[in-house]
């Protein structure tokens, strides 16, 4: 049976914060019924199982994405935890420190920085120490280097190409799916 790992940051089952939150829960859905054993890693989660989930494990690392040096405490954790399981496959979220493949779902805060359309928000960026930060931070993990890059669109693609130097062939794009009601409405003409 293939094995393959996600690293979230929180598994959420119902009363998603976010479409990320969603996307994830549904790829692991997807895994798992597909024959995949699919274990999770996170440090945060609204349920101690899910049927669908070989193993969950909660860790007890705080893990706050504004602050780096909690996610790369994080990430050294799973590391470990993960190193004796021998995945064919171990997936993170974001912009996180290198752990095998990452899904990206947002742009980069260098590409944020870079296509802001006001000059005055483009120079106080640079007194947002948080977001200097984080900007230092993601270039470090970009040249660290993942095993595969998933993007949610061309022009995401472009971004990490042109902000991170990284090789075209190293990222791939994948468009998320939508919910798709069983039932449409036709619109009255």
């Amino acid at each position: 049976m293939k094995k393959i790992a996600f690293v979230i940051r929180m598994f959420q089952q119902k009363a998603f914060h976010g479409g990320g939150e969603k996307l994830f829960y549904n790829l692991i859905r997807r895994f798992s019924r597909d024959g995949w054993q699919v274990d999770v890693y996170c440090s945060q989660s609204d349920a101690e199982q899910a049927d669908f989930v070989n193993r969950l494990t909660v860790l007890n690392t705080r893990y706050n994405h504004n602050v780096p040096r909690t996610m790369e405490a994080f990430y050294d954790e799973v590391k470990k935890l993960i190193e004796p399981e021998d995945y064919d496959y171990v997936v993170s979220e974001n912009i996180t420190p290198p752990i095998g493949i990452t899904f990206l779902q947002g742009h980069s805060l260098v590409n944020r920085l870079k296509k802001t359309k006001n000059p005055l928000e483009a120079f106080l960026y640079n007194f947002r120490k948080v977001k200097k930060e984080r900007i230092k931070y993601q270039a470090k993990w970009m040249k660290q280097g993942y095993r595969k890059i998933f993007v949610v669109s061309e022009l995401h693609k472009r971004d990490i190409i042109e902000n991170f130097n990284i090789a075209e062939e190293k990222i791939s794009v994948v468009y998320p799916g939508v919910d798709v009601p069983e039932k449409v409405e036709q619109p009255t003409p």
